[in-house]
């Protein structure tokens, strides 16, 4: 059990810790759901209720991952020690502090107490809350936005209804359709020989939807 005066101490470096884990496992969750999407996506299952899941997905990631990192208390050692690399000065006098326990039936001894406060102090003028560095905080922050992104867009793609991907696509196809002639005029009883050429969606079978009028 850490001594509450060395937790107080502590305390913005398990912050910054636990907001480093939290956007951490918030992008590997979102990541998780837009594979999901895709997958969805892939295998042609769409609609309102597919995207109703993946938003209640998202939620439950958000609870668990919540959850996982309010966790436990801290690792206080592994705390100190991470201290103790960015400042090895202070990694002896860190661990020991972190180590005192209260004699049975009373508090602190002198010696005790003295280590625990020169621990403290030195936690504090050091601003020792920069072991966790803020760029990671901003990149894992970035990071998680961008997968919740990724999360929006296999969403709204997903909105796509069965009904509307046909139609898509032939709208797709027309634009890829090149024509030769365009409108001509004919004579009666002329032949005419058309041919179209087809991007990389070619359907099965095609039809006119227009005929030439020949010229009386």
């Amino acid at each position: 059990m850490t001594l509450p005066l060395l937790k107080t101490a502590l305390e913005p470096i398990v912050r910054r810790q636990k907001h480093l884990r939290l956007m951490l496992g918030l992008a590997v969750g979102w990541l998780l759901l837009a594979g999901a999407g895709f997958l969805c996506w892939r295998a042609d299952v769409r609609g309102p209720a597919v995207v109703a899941g993946l938003i209640g997905g998202a939620l439950v990631v958000w609870m668990l991952v919540r959850r996982m990192v309010a966790g436990p208390e801290p690792d206080y050692h592994a705390i100190a020690r991470s201290v103790g690399a960015q400042h090895p000065d202070l990694h002896a006098l860190l661990v020991t502090a972190v180590e005192q326990r209260p004699e049975p039936g009373g508090g602190l001894n002198f010696l005790q107490q003295r280590v625990v406060v020169h621990a403290v102090a030195e936690v504090r003028r050091r601003d020792c809350v920069k072991t966790v560095p803020a760029w990671q905080l901003a990149a894992a922050t970035a990071l998680q936005f961008g997968m919740l992104a990724v999360v929006g867009i296999a969403a709204s793609g997903l909105l796509q209804t069965e009904a509307d991907a046909p139609r898509a696509v032939a709208e797709k196809i027309e634009e890829e359709i090149n024509v030769t002639p365009g409108d001509v005029e004919l004579e009666k009883g002329s032949g005419l020989v058309v041919l179209a050429k087809f991007g990389r969606n070619v359907p099965s079978e095609a039809a006119p939807s227009a005929v030439a009028r020949p010229t009386e």
